[in-house]
C-alpha cells in the first residue's frame, strides 16, 4: 500500500522509491536527468533558497525551481537545464544540460551563488561539461564573491539575478491566480520594478482587450500572512518612461477601504501550504510560490483547497502532463494531501476528472484506495 501511495506521488514528479525532491536530506537522486533534485546528505533539509523567477543584468528571464534552471531570452533559444543536487548552507547546486543542448549535451556543471540582498542574487558556473554527477559535486573550483562585477568569476563578471520584493502565485479577491515576478505583474508583462519604493510599471499584451500593448505604473504593500496587496494607479501609457514618471500614487493605509482611486487594493493570498514538509512515508517535500515538489504549480484554489500543478518535459512517468492535488486543513502538525488525478493533457482535464478523495479517511482508504500523504514540518 505504501509503494502504490508512494507511485501515485511521483506522478506529479514526488517520491518514488528511491527518488525523493528538491530540498530533502538524502543520497543523491543519480545522474539521470528524471531524477528529482536533492539536497546534500548531512545538511539542513532546507529549501532551494533561489527558487523563482529572476531577470538577469543581461536582460533574459531566468526561472529556477521544480528541478529545473530555465534561460529565456531573445537573444538566444531558451536553454532548460535540470537540478539534480544543491546545498542550500553552502550556496551551490550542480545542473545537468539537455540532451539535446547545443553544447555538452547531457553534461554536468557546479554553480556558486551569492546572496546579494533579499531580492537579488549573483551566481558563477565555476566548473561546466563534467562527464558525471560525481565529478560535479567534487569539482574545487570556486569564485570570488568579492569580486562580482569584475573578474571574480573565472576572469569574467558574476551574472546577476534580481526580482521584484512581491513574488510567486497567488489568489485575488475577485477569483482566479495572478502571478508576481519578474516576467509577469499580474495579467501584464513585468517590464522593471523599484522595491525600495514598491512600483512597477508593466506592459499589457498585444491582443489585451482595451489597451493593447501600453504601459501601467502598478504599486504593491505588504499584508499579514504572506499576502500581498496592488493596485495600478495610472494606466495606458505609450511608454514605459511616462508611465513610470506618472505622479498618481494609492494609500497604502486604507488597502481595504477606498485608498486605489476610490477603491479597494487588489489583495492576493499565496498557497496556504509553503515550506518544506517531511511525509509519513519518509520523504522531504519543498513547497514554494513556483512548485510543488518537482512540479510546477499551475494554479490553486484556497477555498476547495486544490492544486493544479505540472509535471516536468523529463519526468519518467507523466512527462507535461497535469495532476489535481487536495489538500485536508492545515494545523500547526501539518496537514495531508491526496493526488486525485493525474496524467491529464491539460490543466482543465486535471481540474474537471470525476475522481474523488474522502478526507474524513485520511489513514485508511480515503485517497483511491489508499491512504493520504501526511506532511509535518520539517524545520
Amino acid at each position: 500500500m505504501q509503494r502504490r501511495q508512494q507511485f501515485v506521488s511521483n506522478l506529479v514528479s514526488i517520491a518514488l522509491i528511491g527518488l525523493v525532491v528538491a530540498g530533502c536530506e538524502t543520497e543523491s537522486a543519480g545522474s539521470g536527468s528524471g531524477g528529482a533534485a536533492t539536497s546534500t546528505a548531512g545538511t539542513p533539509t532546507l529549501a532551494l533558497p533561489i527558487a523563482g523567477v529572476w531577470k538577469s543584468n543581461f536582460d533574459a528571464i531566468e526561472t529556477i525551481g521544480a528541478g529545473h534552471w530555465q534561460v529565456s531570452s531573445s537573444a538566444a533559444p531558451t536553454s532548460v537545464s535540470a537540478i539534480v543536487r544543491y546545498d542550500a548552507t553552502e550556496r551551490w547546486l550542480l545542473t545537468r544540460n539537455a540532451a539535446d543542448a547545443s553544447y555538452a549535451p547531457g553534461a554536468f556543471n557546479r554553480i556558486v551563488w551569492h546572496d546579494v540582498s533579499a531580492t537579488e542574487i549573483a551566481y558563477c558556473t565555476v566548473d561546466f561539461g563534467l562527464a558525471s554527477e560525481e565529478e560535479a559535486a567534487a569539482s574545487s573550483k570556486t569564485a570570488d564573491a568579492a569580486d562580482l562585477d569584475g573578474k571574480g568569476c573565472g576572469g569574467f563578471s558574476w551574472t546577476r539575478l534580481s526580482r521584484p520584493e512581491a513574488v510567486g502565485l497567488f489568489e485575488s479577491q475577485f477569483g482566479g491566480n495572478e502571478r508576481l515576478d519578474a516576467e509577469k505583474m499580474g495579467w501584464a508583462n513585468t517590464i522593471r520594478w523599484d522595491n525600495a519604493k514598491r512600483t512597477a510599471v508593466s506592459q499589457n499584451a498585444a491582443d489585451d482587450t482595451f489597451s493593447p500593448k501600453t504601459f501601467n505604473l502598478v504599486r504593491w504593500a505588504k499584508g499579514k500572512d504572506g499576502a500581498f496587496f496592488y493596485c495600478t494607479v495610472d494606466y495606458g501609457h505609450a511608454t514605459a518612461e511616462l508611465a513610470e514618471a506618472s505622479t498618481k500614487t494609492a494609500d497604502d493605509s486604507d488597502l481595504e477601504g477606498k485608498g486605489c482611486a476610490g477603491f479597494a487594493w487588489t489583495r492576493l493570498d499565496p498557497l496556504p501550504l509553503l515550506g518544506v514538509w517531511k511525509t509519513n512515508f519518509d520523504t522531504t517535500e519543498a513547497i514554494d510560490g513556483l512548485g510543488w515538489g518537482g512540479s510546477r504549480l499551475d494554479s490553486f484554489r484556497r477555498a476547495d483547497r486544490v492544486a493544479i500543478v505540472r509535471s516536468p518535459q523529463d519526468d519518467p512517468y507523466t512527462p507535461g502532463q497535469y495532476s489535481r492535488i487536495r489538500w485536508s486543513e492545515p494545523s500547526a502538525a501539518g496537514f495531508a494531501y491526496c493526488v486525485e488525478a493525474y496524467g491529464k493533457a491539460t490543466a482543465a482535464e486535471a481540474d474537471a476528472d470525476p475522481a474523488t478523495s474522502d478526507a474524513t479517511d485520511l489513514d485508511g482508504k480515503g485517497c483511491g484506495g489508499f491512504p493520504w500523504t501526511r506532511m509535518s514540518p520539517a524545520q
